[in-house]
């Protein structure tokens, strides 16, 4: 993977998810953080 830090114009995109299943529930939780300095 390339290091975010020597790459220009990439928007570098991290997430997290976790399913918990019980009979006849579903509880889904998902989370995505995005961090650029600038915005162009």
């Amino acid at each position: 993977m390339t290091d975010p830090s020597t790459a220009a114009g990439t928007i570098v995109v991290s997430g997290t998810g976790r399913i918990s299943v019980e009979p006849d529930i579903a509880d889904l939780q998902l989370g995505v953080a995005i961090t650029q300095p600038t915005v162009a």
